[in-house]
C-alpha cells in the first residue's frame, strides 16, 4: 500500500466511525432515556440535538480531514497528518470509556473497536516512512489532539443553535 493510499484513509476511517454515531445516536438516546432523566451522573452525547444537526457538524470536520490529507498529499509534509491523524485516533478511547462507566454500548464503539488497532498500524507505517523527530512527532501529538478537541468544542456550541 502507497503512503498516499494511507494517507486518503483518515478521511474514511472518520466517516465510517461517524456515520454509526449518526445513524444509532437518536435511537440509543431514546432507549436509554434512564440515562438522560437522572439528576447527576454521566451523560455521554449530551450534546446531541438531532441527526441534522451532528450530520452539519461532521460534514464540517469530513471536510477539514480531507483538506488536510489534500494538503498532505500535495505537499509531502506529513506533520499536520500526522497530529489530526493521532487525534482521531485517540478519539477512539472516549467511547470505551463511556461503555465501561455507563455499562452498556454507547454508540461508535463498534467502529472505534474495529479501526483502533487499524489505525494505530496506519500511523506506525507513516511515521516510519518519514524521518521526524521524537520532539516534532510529540507536537504534532499534542497539537492535533489541541487542535481536535477545540473544534470539537465549537461545533457542539454549533449544534446548540
Amino acid at each position: 500500500m502507497t503512503i498516499e493510499t494511507l494517507v486518503w484513509l483518515l478521511p474514511i476511517i472518520f466517516i465510517v466511525h461517524d456515520f454509526e454515531e449518526i445513524i444509532l445516536i437518536k435511537s440509543w438516546k431514546e432507549k436509554n432515556q434512564d440515562i438522560f432523566s437522572a439528576p447527576a451522573g454521566f451523560k455521554p452525547y449530551e450534546h446531541f440535538r438531532s441527526p441534522d444537526s451532528f450530520s452539519v457538524a461532521v460534514l464540517e470536520e469530513l471536510i477539514l480531514l480531507i483538506a488536510i490529507s489534500f494538503f498532505t498529499v500535495l505537499t509531502q509534509n506529513y506533520l499536520v497528518w500526522i497530529g489530526a491523524f493521532f487525534a482521531v485516533t485517540f478519539h477512539f478511547i472516549p467511547h470505551f470509556i463511556f461503555c465501561f462507566r455507563i455499562k452498556r454500548f454507547v454508540p461508535g464503539a463498534f467502529t472505534a473497536l474495529l479501526a483502533m488497532p487499524f489505525s494505530i498500524w496506519i500511523l506506525l507505517e507513516i511515521i516510519g516512512s518519514t524521518h521526524y523527530s521524537a520532539v516534532q512527532l510529540t507536537l504534532a501529538f499534542v497539537l492535533g489532539v489541541i487542535l481536535f478537541m477545540l473544534n470539537l468544542k465549537m461545533i457542539q456550541s454549533l449544534m446548540q443553535k
